[in-house]
This record gives C-alpha cells, structure tokens and sequence, in this order.
C-alpha cells in the first residue's frame, strides 16, 4: 500500500510541475 501512495505522490507532483511550467511563462508574457 506504502508502494501505492508513493507512486500518487510522485504522479502529483510531476503533474504540478509540468503545470507550473507551462502556466508560468503564460503568466509572465502578459505582464511584461
């Protein structure tokens, strides 16, 4: 079960990362 939750947990916080990624250029293109 420990195995499970890990795996959650590194899907998650790739998924945020690549997020992040892609949201932070768009978010600073317009403000400059």
């Amino acid at each position: 079960m420990d195995d499970v939750i890990d795996d959650i947990i590194s899907l998650e916080s790739s998924y945020t990362d690549d997020i992040l990624g892609l949201m932070d250029p768009g978010l600073q293109m317009p403000n400059t």
